[in-house]
C-alpha cells in the first residue's frame, strides 16, 4: 500500500504525530468512507492523511470464514515520522514473542463499551473475538487483525473500534520504546438473558 507524502509545509517545521482514522471498506477492499477520529495536532498532516485514505486505497478485504465481507468503523492510526513521509509503520515493529514479558506493551487506559452492533443483536449473535494488535511506540493501536474463528464481521469491527480508543504503555527493547505487533487480546460478546 502506498503511503502519503509529507506535506511541504510540514517538513520545515518538523511536524510529526499520529492521525486516528475510522474507515469503511467494501468486499473488494476499497475504502468507501473515511473520517478522522484523532488529530495529530497539525492541520497539514491531518488533511494529507484524509486525502491519502480517500484517494482510492485498496485494503486486503476482511474475511468471515473464507468469504470477503465489508467492514465499517475499522480504526487505525497513521504515524507521521519527521524526515520520512513514506513509511510502513509496522515494517520495523518487533514481534510480541521477541519482547521480554515485562517489556511488552500493556493497556494503560480503556474506555467503556463496546456497544453491541444492532445487526448482531437482531441476529442473536454471540462469540469471542480474538485480535492481534500492533501498538505504536506512542502507545496507540495501529492495526487489529482477527486471529481465529468464523466470527461475525460486525463483532470484529465493533471490537476493533472499541480497542482503537484505548491507550497503551508501549513496548520496550534494550531500554528504547518500540512498536510491537502480535499483542493478543480477546473480547467475549454475550447477549443479555
Amino acid at each position: 500500500m502506498r503511503t502519503p507524502s509529507l506535506p511541504a509545509g510540514s517538513k520545515g517545521i518538523r511536524e510529526h504525530g499520529e492521525v486516528g482514522l475510522t474507515v469503511c471498506v467494501d468486499v473488494t477492499g476499497n475504502v468507501v468512507a473515511a473520517g478522522m477520529s484523532k488529530s495529530s495536532g497539525y492541520q497539514l498532516l491531518d488533511e494529507a492523511t484524509l486525502a491519502w485514505i480517500r484517494s482510492g486505497l485498496n485494503f486486503k478485504p476482511a474475511l468471515s470464514g473464507n468469504k470477503p465481507v465489508a467492514v465499517c468503523n475499522y480504526v487505525f492510526t497513521y504515524v507521521w515520522n519527521y524526515g520520512s513521509g513514506k513509511k510502513d509503520v509496522t515494517e520495523s515493529y518487533v514481534a510480541w514473542s521477541d519482547i521480554k514479558p515485562e517489556e511488552r506493551p500493556s493497556i494503560a487506559t480503556q474506555v467503556n463499551g463496546p456497544f453491541y452492533p444492532p445487526k448482531a443483536v437482531l441476529g442473536r449473535i454471540e462469540g469471542t473475538v480474538r485480535l492481534s494488535l500492533c501498538i505504536t511506540p506512542f502507545g496507540r493501536m495501529v492495526s487489529a487483525t482477527p486471529i481465529e474463528g468464523d466470527m461475525d464481521s460486525s463483532l470484529i469491527s465493533a471490537t476493533s473500534s472499541w480497542i482503537g480508543r484505548f491507550t497503551f504503555n508501549p513496548g520496550k527493547q534494550d531500554g528504547q520504546t518500540v512498536g510491537v505487533c502480535g499483542f493478543p487480546i480477546k473480547y467475549v460478546w454475550e447477549l443479555p438473558s
